[in-house]
């Protein structure tokens, strides 16, 4: 089979861009942090907030797992049909990445996901390396690893030392909100550390590289699911969802039954919620149209388009620029987010008409060149 590029994979990937704006957009406007009811101007957050429970949170960053994953596999297909080593290009590419996430980090937002992505995904040229049963079997088993170390956390854990670690160093907030720069890189500095102890705590890190083997194992067997099996993911997806949204409002620290409760359907939510929104757009991305291709021309921009919502986000909402933070509910937080992924998805096809790659995936290309070079 070929590793070319795949349609749908692009296309998926500039879907997404709009789930991962819409969820991230909640904390650079500070209201996962303080959803006061004075924010509410048209009196819609509540059930915006359960809309993005259901169908956004966590679902969104799972699909991109799966598209991630999905490439990673073609990606060292291609270097075995070109006669290169795929492991030591896997691991040239991850270290890009990773570096490309820690200056994002660091200097603009602490929740970069291209870092998380670059170490949970060491493993995962050496696991692809084994046969389709066992990579399953590993998949399956870091996709529950969450709740199981929810229950651990449960019986062992100190409850007054977890509950730090909910949003990080809640002293450094204000920084965000009202603080210069030194302010803002010394909050992102303190938050990034709890954010690597939270993923490691959370399970975050096994769930992303559950993710990226399952992602991979599709895209290397391309099933295709017969009209009962289709039915029957949707039905597990849309459950499993509702009973995750139900539960949204259970402390995630310090653990308790309830909360362990919430990350064991999160293990079949999550997974199950990105698979059906694959499943279902598939199809029609595989044909050639007008938004369907504006959707592959965003999906090859996903670097460029995840690095600038950041920098566009924190310009309107950070104290270091218009200091818009917490003063949008639900709501209005989700109207500038869905705007910033619409301007992208229009400007996409031009961009890449007339000039081919955007910023952040010259920089990647640029870190891998300067890595192979001193290989």
């Amino acid at each position: 089979m070929s590793a070319g590029r795949v349609r749908q994979l692009d296309a998926l990937r500039g879907f997404a861009l709009l789930g991962i704006v819409l969820g991230n957009v909640q904390w650079f406007s500070g209201y996962a942090v303080d959803p006061a009811p004075a924010k509410d101007a048209l009196g819609l957050d509540g059930l915006v907030t359960f809309a993005l429970q259901l169908l956004v949170d966590g679902k969104f960053y799972a699909l991109f797992s799966l598209l991630f994953g999905a490439s990673f596999c073609l990606m060292l297909q291609r270097e075995r049909e070109h006669g290169r080593d795929p492991e030591t290009t896997a691991r040239r590419r991850l270290t890009a990445l990773f570096v490309l996430g820690l200056v994002h980090a660091t200097l603009v937002w602490f929740g970069d996901i291209l870092s998380l992505y670059a170490v949970a995904a060491l493993p995962l040229a050496a696991l692809l390396r084994r046969s389709d049963g066992v990579v399953l079997r590993w998949s399956l088993g870091l996709l529950l690893s969450p709740a199981l170390l929810s229950g651990a956390l449960l019986l062992w854990a100190d409850p007054a030392q977890s509950s730090a670690l909910i949003y990080g160093p809640i002293d450094q907030l204000p920084a965000f909100a009202s603080g210069g720069v030194f302010d803002l890189l010394w909050a992102n500095a303190a938050f990034l550390t709890q954010r690597w102890v939270l993923a490691l705590a959370s399970g975050r890190l096994p769930r992303l590289l559950g993710l990226f083997l399952l992602g991979a194992l599709l895209i290397r067997r391309r099933p295709v699911l017969s009209p009962f099996s289709w039915g029957v993911l949707l039905v597990v997806a849309i459950t499993s969802n509702l009973a995750l949204a139900t539960l949204a409002g259970a402390p995630p620290l310090p653990p308790s039954p309830l909360g362990l409760l919430r990350d064991a359907i999160a293990c079949v939510a999550l997974p199950t919620g990105a698979l059906a929104y694959a499943t279902i757009l598939w199809g029609p991305l595989a044909r050639r149209g007008a938004l369907s291709d504006t959707l592959v021309h965003a999906g090859r921009l996903s670097a460029t388009h995840y690095l600038s919502q950041s920098l566009v986000l924190a310009f309107v909402f950070y104290g270091v620029g218009l200091g818009g933070w917490g003063t949008l509910g639900a709501t209005g937080s989700v109207l500038v987010g869905a705007a910033i992924a619409l301007m992208q998805l229009a400007v996409s096809p031009t961009w890449r008409a007339r000039v081919g790659l955007g910023p952040g995936e010259r920089a990647l290309r640029s870190l891998d060149r300067l890595l192979r070079g001193k290989a």
